[in-house]
């Protein structure tokens, strides 16, 4: 039988007991309704352990270095898409299918 957040309401996977320190929920449902010490999850608390935090002294970092955070993710990106083609295609997904997915995620 499947447990669900109680939460955002998706399934829990692994054991339920994972979940009982967080109130049945994901830890990142439970962090964002009752650790998190703003009420917009796009602004960072300062836990250390908040995901919004990290994405933005990340992003300090890299520019700090002289990167742009913005081309690193799109290229994570499209790394990543390409590799989902390429195992779409070894399992039988159409050419066809492969090329109008290709436009539309360009």
């Amino acid at each position: 039988m499947a447990n669900f957040c109680k939460s955002c309401g998706s399934e829990l996977k692994g054991p339920l007991e994972a979940y009982e320190a967080f109130e049945g929920m994901h830890w990142l449902c439970f962090h964002y309704a009752f650790e998190h010490y703003s009420d917009d999850p796009d602004v960072p608390c300062q836990s250390r352990h908040c995901p919004t935090w990290h994405i933005e002294i990340l992003k300090e970092a890299l520019i700090a270095r002289g990167e742009d955070p913005d081309k690193i993710i799109n290229d994570a990106i499209e790394l990543s898409w390409s590799k989902s083609l390429k195992a779409k295609q070894s399992n039988g997904v159409s050419s066809f299918l492969q090329k109008g997915l290709s436009k539309v995620f360009k």
